[in-house]
């Protein structure tokens, strides 16, 4: 997952790491969509530095901040040992 979406199919958030310099910004950033509602040009454009996310990490928000249910009863443990796993040196 790359983007979080609402069901209106408005992205809401999207991550983004352009290592290669595809962009100006080449840290792990992520970008607000209009689907986030924050009112402002500006907040839509901005490169929000995050450092590494796993994609674990973009599940557990997913699901703990925007009610997406999750498939399974351990989802929590599953994506924490996940994360920890993927989590770079």
């Amino acid at each position: 997952m790359d983007a979080l979406d609402n069901a209106d199919g408005r992205e809401i958030v999207a991550y983004h790491w352009h290592p290669d310099g595809r962009g100006h910004v080449r840290l792990p950033h992520l970008h607000l969509g209009a689907g986030a509602m924050v009112g402002r040009g500006e907040r839509v454009k901005a490169h929000l530095l995050t450092g590494v996310v796993t994609p674990a990490v973009a599940l557990l928000l997913a699901i703990e901040s925007f009610g997406v249910p999750p498939r399974r009863a351990d989802w929590g443990a599953r994506l924490h040992q996940a994360h920890d796993t993927l989590q770079p040196a």
